[in-house]
């Protein structure tokens, strides 16, 4: 996968861990929603100023969308983080059925 296939996909799952529609976040950006597209898609090479609406947009930063690419193999070591940021910001109860879900799952492949 690319550089720009890496940022997009990294933008679509914040976009969907916070439940937002490709148009939700044009509007919150100021971009048209087939440019989101388009970037998630890594068909478009957004500019640092476009990349900083989108983290405004997603309550992100740019060091998080582009932290670990490029590091050789890295990326797999960012997986823990990633689930915690997303356990972290679903509400109590929605943690509690995904800390479920996911030792169901862990039990289910041993």
């Amino acid at each position: 996968m690319d550089f720009l296939q890496t940022i997009g996909k990294r933008i679509r799952a914040r976009r969907h861990a916070l439940g937002m529609s490709q148009e939700a976040l044009a509007e919150r950006a100021g971009l048209h929603y087939t440019y989101i597209g388009q970037i998630e898609r890594g068909e478009k090479n957004a500019s640092i100023e476009t990349m900083l609406k989108l983290c405004a947009a997603l309550d992100t930063t740019l060091e998080k969308l582009f932290e670990k690419i490029g590091s050789g193999g890295m990326e797999q070591e960012a997986f823990p983080l990633k689930s915690y940021e997303l356990f972290r910001q679903q509400p109590l109860e929605k943690q509690r059925l995904l800390w479920e879900l996911l030792c169901a799952a862990v039990q289910l492949y041993q």
